[in-house]
């Protein structure tokens, strides 16, 4: 016993002379000793501070893009809900099942906000097509899917003549984005084209006699519709993949004389 006793005052002896060095830099005195544990732990939480991982920065980007999205599908379906006849039947086509992006929260969220414009008038119609997976979709299958759909529109406007105003959902992952260069406007029909990323809106509505055309590529203000024919014009649509050139507008135009466009203040009829 005595033995142990010497060899444990030999190691604190020996302990106390290797921590003397760390006594003259933290001090003697227990405050002192605590402040000094404390600087030292907060110079080791800098060095090693836990970074945010990418993808809160790619979420927090993903639900602002939606909220401003949402702002323009928003004042697309109240200018429509307001143009539409009193009780007007609402027909939503989800085609976003047949490309794959049905879950796509700017999809759901698109769904909710048209809703709402027609006061929970609006009837869904899903059109499911192609039991494969959206991996397994190509352009061609997408052609196919969309030739397909147009049939079933067709006839389904020729059975429900009393469906004043219909609207297609498309949903375009970015693998596809090409692809909605194949969606035709066609009466009746107001077509949103939503992209995962970055969004894209157009579409045509007619009832009563009166037309409606919305898009809004990238880079180009927000309802600011007016498009004067210039060639950086048709060149910021091919560049960027919304393949509607200016052509193809006036060509629209010219078939729908009673054209409205949509402006943030107000809508400028020609």
């Amino acid at each position: 016993m005595m033995l142990f006793s010497y060899r444990f005052k030999k190691f604190r002896i020996r302990e106390n002379d290797h921590v003397s060095m760390m006594a003259r830099i933290f001090g003697n005195d227990t405050s002192t000793t605590f402040f000094g544990c404390v600087c030292l732990l907060g110079v080791i939480a800098t060095i090693v501070r836990v970074q945010p991982a990418p993808t809160v920065a790619a979420e927090e980007r993903r639900a602002r893009l939606v909220r401003e999205r949402m702002a323009m599908v928003r004042h697309l379906g109240n200018k429509i809900a307001g143009e539409a006849p009193p009780g007007a039947q609402v027909l939503l086509i989800d085609f976003a099942r047949a490309t794959g992006s049905s879950t796509d929260p700017m999809i759901e969220r698109t769904r909710e906000v048209l809703d709402d414009c027609f006061n929970n008038r609006l009837k869904l119609a899903s059109v499911e097509l192609f039991n494969c997976s959206p991996t397994q979709r190509d352009h061609r299958s997408i052609v196919g899917a969309l030739q397909l759909t147009n049939k079933q529109f067709d006839m389904f406007v020729k059975r429900n003549p009393q469906c004043n105003v219909i609207l297609s959902l498309v949903g375009l992952p970015n693998e596809f984005e090409n692809s909605h260069s194949y969606f035709k406007l066609r009466k009746g029909e107001i077509m949103l084209a939503v992209y995962s990323e970055d969004i894209y809106y157009y579409g045509s509505y007619i009832a009563s006699g009166a037309v409606t055309f919305c898009a809004a590529p990238k880079r180009f203000t927000e309802y600011d519709l007016s498009w004067e024919p210039s060639e950086n014009t048709t060149r910021d649509f091919e560049h960027h993949h919304l393949l509607i050139t200016k052509e193809n507008l006036l060509s629209f135009a010219e078939k729908n004389r009673r054209m409205i466009w949509i402006k943030p203040q107000a809508a400028i009829r020609n």
